[in-house]
C-alpha cells in the first residue's frame, strides 16, 4: 500500500490538544482507501479507516476532502508539512486518468482542470474556463479537483472556483468557501460569490444565521426599521439613507440583497425599478444583477435586464481600428 497524500490537523482549546491525520492510499489495482488516526498530541494515535473497502480514486478523493472539511469546520487547523508523499499535481494526474464519466464532454472538462498544461487537457480552454464550465454543467466529479486550487493568489480563478462549487459541490465544501470568504486578503468581489455559494449549499438554519450576520452590518438607521417589521417604513428609511453624495453608502445595496427577507425585498425591488442607472447606483445594481443570475432569481434579474435593454445608456464607447 502506497501513501498518496496526508493531511495533518491540530485542535487546541482549553485542555484539548488533539491531532487528526488523514491518509489517501493506493491499495493497488486502481483502488484506493482513506485511513485516519486521531488522539492527543504526543500520545499513540488510534487508527481507523473511512472506506469500508477500496474504491475508485475519484471517490476516495471525495471521502478524503469531506473528512478533512468536517474537521476544519469543527475548529481544527491544517498543519500539514512537506513530506515524501506525492505532489498535488501527481494526485491530479491520477484522478484525471481514473475519472470515467458517461459523457465524454464531462471527461474532457475534468482532464482540462486536472492537467491544464498537458496533452490530456483541453487545448482550447484555460483551467479557469474549465472550472466555470464544470459549474455550469454541475459536474460533481470535478469537486475534488477544484478544491485544492483555492487560494492561488489569482482572484479571478478564486471567483470562478467559488462560483462553480456552488453548483457542483455539496455541504462538504462549505468550510473551504467559508475560509475563502473570511480571509481578510480576499477581494470583495470574490467574497461576494463565496458567500453566495456558501448560502446556496448550507441548511436553512445556517442561512438564517448568515442573514442575521448581514443585518448586524447595516447602519443603525436601517437596522431599526428592519426590526420594526414594517416594509414601507424600511423603504422610506432606505431612500433617506441613500439621499446622499457619499458614494460609500450605496454598498449597502449588496448587503440588502444578501439579507433579502420579507422586510427588505419589497424596498429593494422598488429601488431596482426606479433608481437611475447612473453613478452611484449602477455599480451596486450591476453586482445584484450578477448575483440574481447566480441565484436564478427571475424577478430581480428580469427587472434589471429589462431596464438595461430599454433605457438609454449613459454613454457609448466606440472602437476605432486602422
Amino acid at each position: 500500500m502506497k501513501l498518496i497524500k496526508r493531511t495533518t490537523l491540530h485542535y487546541q482549546a482549553g485542555n484539548s490538544d488533539k491531532i487528526y491525520e488523514v491518509d489517501l492510499c493506493d491499495f493497488g489495482n486502481e483502488q484506493y482507501i482513506v485511513n485516519f488516526r486521531y488522539g492527543r498530541r504526543g500520545k499513540t494515535l488510534k487508527e481507523s479507516s473511512k472506506t469500508a473497502q477500496p474504491v475508485a480514486l475519484a471517490k476516495a478523493q471525495q471521502v478524503f476532502d469531506q473528512l478533512v472539511g468536517s474537521k476544519l469546520k469543527k475548529g481544527y487547523q491544517d498543519v500539514t508539512e512537506a513530506s515524501s508523499s506525492q505532489t498535488q499535481e501527481e494526485v491530479n494526474d491520477l484522478i484525471s486518468s481514473n475519472l470515467v464519466t458517461k459523457d465524454p464532454r464531462h471527461q474532457a472538462i475534468l482532464n482540462a482542470i486536472a492537467n491544464p498544461d498537458s496533452s490530456k487537457g483541453s487545448s482550447k480552454w484555460s483551467q479557469t474556463r474549465a472550472i466555470w464550465r464544470a459549474g455550469e454543467l454541475k459536474i460533481r466529479e470535478a469537486t475534488p479537483l477544484i478544491i485544492p486550487l483555492i487560494g492561488t493568489d489569482q482572484p479571478l480563478k478564486d471567483y470562478c472556483i467559488a462560483w462553480a462549487l456552488g453548483w457542483c459541490g455539496d455541504e462538504h465544501v462549505i468550510p473551504h468557501l467559508q475560509r475563502l470568504y473570511e480571509t481578510p486578503s480576499t477581494p470583495d468581489f470574490v467574497k461576494r460569490i463565496a458567500w453566495e455559494a456558501w448560502m446556496k449549499l448550507c441548511d436553512p438554519s445556517t442561512q438564517e444565521r448568515l442573514r442575521s450576520q448581514q443585518i448586524e452590518q447595516l447602519p443603525a438607521e436601517l437596522q431599526s426599521h428592519i426590526e420594526s417589521d414594517n416594509p414601507a417604513d424600511f423603504s422610506n428609511a432606505l431612500v433617506t439613507y441613500l439621499d446622499s453624495n457619499d458614494y460609500t453608502r450605496f454598498g449597502v445595496l449588496d448587503t440588502l440583497y444578501q439579507i433579502n427577507n420579507a422586510q427588505v425585498r419589497p424596498a429593494l425591488l422598488n429601488l431596482l425599478r426606479t433608481a437611475p442607472l447612473r453613478p452611484n447606483y449602477f455599480k451596486a445594481i450591476r453586482h445584484i444583477f450578477k448575483i440574481a443570475e447566480y441565484r436564478q432569481d427571475a424577478e430581480v434579474f428580469g427587472i434589471i435586464a429589462y431596464r438595461l435593454d430599454t433605457e438609454p445608456p449613459m454613454f457609448r464607447q466606440s472602437y476605432w481600428h486602422r
